[in-house]
């Protein structure tokens, strides 16, 4: 799955994202090289997870 929901992830996960921001997802696609878009996905997945000084914003804007 290249392209993340934070809707969805919300209802599977608890992520916690702010509702009045329209950014929802994330893509991936633009990631060419198969194994960094991999890393990069464990990686956002582990500190989403975690909770800990990494939120969705943050997500969208390292990606």
């Amino acid at each position: 799955m290249d392209i993340w929901d934070v809707r969805v992830l919300n209802e599977k996960y608890n992520i916690e994202y702010n509702k009045s921001k329209t950014v929802y997802t994330l893509d991936f696609t633009a990631i060419k090289n198969k194994s960094i878009s991999e890393q990069v996905k464990k990686y956002f997945k582990q500190r989403l997870l975690s909770k800990r000084n990494f939120s969705w914003g943050t997500a969208t804007n390292y990606l």
